[in-house]
C-alpha cells in the first residue's frame, strides 16, 4: 500500500540509483564519436558547438536543439549525400520569413520543485511518487518488462503496434552508451512507465516515453518527469532540460494533450521555426500542393502509419498549404 507520509522534493530521487548508475554523459564531440562507434552517421561542426545526428528514420537534425543560427552552406548537401538520408532539419528563431511552426519545450529553473507545479499537478505528482518507485532502469529490464508500456502507448497514439524485437534492437544500440539513461516507474516488479533520456554536456533531452494504460490513473508519467527534471536541473545543475519538439504530424489527436501535460510539468513552450530540407529528388513530391493533398489523404486512410502522418504534416508546411501551423495551441496556455 502506498505510504501516506508527506512527499518532499527529493523523496522522488531516493531510490534513483539503487540498481543502475546514472549515465556520465560527455561532450558533444564524444557523443558524435559514440554514434560513429555504433555505426550511426554524425557530423561535428568545425567549431565543435553543434552536431548533426540521426533523428527519425531517414532524417538528420541538429544538436543541441537550441542552436538557431543558419548552418554552413556546405553542410546540408554533405548530409544529404549520406546513404539513406532523405531529410535534413534544423531550427531557426521565428521571423517574417520563417514563421513559428513548432514548440521546443524547455525547463530551466535551477530550483525546480513540487512547489513549482500547480496544486492540481502537484497532487497528481505526489500520488504517482507515493505509488511508484522511480529509479534508473537497465536495458535488460526494459527488454524484459517494457514492451507492454510501448504497445499501450502506440495504441493510444493510433499507431501500428511495434515489432516484438523493437526493444531488443533499441537496447543493443544503447546498452553501453555513456549518454543514454533509462528511468522507470516501478509498481513492484511491473514497469508501469519508462522514459529514455540523452545527457550531453550541460543539457538533457527526452527520447522515447511509454506507459501502460492500466497505470495512468496513478500518474506514473507525472512522477517520472518530475523526478528526472529535478535530478537534471537541481542535482546535476544542467542549464536546461528539453521535452522535445511538438509534432508536425497530420491528424495527431494527442498533440493538445501532450502540450498540456508538458506545460503542467512546467516546461515552457518556446516557438521555433523548424526548417526541413528534402533531398533534391523528393522536393517536388513534398513541395507541390497537389502532392501535399495526396499525402494528407493517404495519412487519413492509413493513420496508423506514423511516418506517413509526419510526411503529410511536413508536406503541408513545405507546400505552403499550412497557413497557421500553431493554431491548435491557441488558448491552451
Amino acid at each position: 500500500m502506498a505510504s501516506k507520509e508527506p512527499i518532499r522534493d527529493d523523496d522522488a530521487l531516493r531510490h534513483v540509483a539503487d540498481k543502475v548508475p546514472p549515465a556520465p554523459g560527455g561532450t558533444l564531440a564524444e557523443f558524435v564519436e559514440h554514434l560513429h562507434s555504433t555505426g550511426q552517421p554524425a557530423i561535428l561542426a568545425a567549431d565543435g558547438r553543434e552536431a548533426w545526428v540521426p533523428g527519425v528514420t531517414g532524417e538528420m537534425w541538429r544538436f543541441p536543439l537550441h542552436r538557431t543560427t543558419l548552418p554552413a552552406d556546405e553542410i546540408v548537401p554533405q548530409l544529404l549525400r549520406i546513404k539513406g538520408i532523405k531529410i535534413v532539419s534544423h531550427f531557426l528563431e521565428p521571423d517574417e520569413h520563417h514563421p513559428a511552426n513548432c514548440f521546443h519545450y524547455v525547463a530551466s529553473d535551477p530550483e525546480y520543485s513540487l512547489a513549482s507545479l500547480s496544486s492540481n499537478t502537484r497532487s497528481k505528482t505526489r500520488r504517482g511518487l507515493r505509488h511508484f518507485t522511480i529509479r534508473l532502469t537497465s536495458w535488460e529490464e526494459l527488454v524484459e518488462k517494457g514492451f507492454p508500456a510501448m504497445v499501450d502507448t502506440e495504441d493510444r497514439h493510433g499507431y501500428a503496434r511495434p515489432a516484438p524485437d523493437t526493444l531488443e534492437r533499441l537496447a543493443e544500440k544503447r546498452r553501453n552508451s555513456p549518454f543514454h539513461e533509462l528511468w522507470g516507474a516501478w509498481d513492484g516488479d511491473q514497469l508501469a512507465a519508462w522514459v529514455e533520456w540523452v545527457r550531453v554536456e550541460d543539457w538533457a533531452l527526452i527520447g522515447l516515453a511509454c506507459s501502460r494504460t492500466d497505470s495512468l490513473k496513478k500518474y506514473p508519467n507525472n512522477a517520472l518527469i518530475y523526478a528526472a527534471t529535478r535530478h537534471f536541473l537541481v542535482q546535476q545543475a544542467c542549464s536546461y532540460v528539453s521535452y522535445g519538439i511538438s509534432s508536425v504530424q497530420a491528424h495527431s489527436d494527442t498533440l493538445v494533450s501532450l502540450h498540456r501535460f508538458k506545460l503542467q510539468m512546467r516546461y515552457e513552450p518556446i516557438p521555433m521555426h523548424r526548417h526541413f530540407i528534402p533531398a533534391p529528388h523528393l522536393r517536388p513530391l513534398l513541395q507541390w500542393r497537389a502532392c501535399s493533398w495526396l499525402w494528407e489523404q493517404a495519412a487519413r486512410i492509413l493513420p496508423q502509419v506514423a511516418a506517413l502522418r509526419k510526411v503529410a504534416g511536413m508536406s503541408r508546411l513545405l507546400s505552403g498549404r499550412e497557413k497557421r501551423p500553431l493554431a491548435w495551441a491557441e488558448g491552451l496556455d
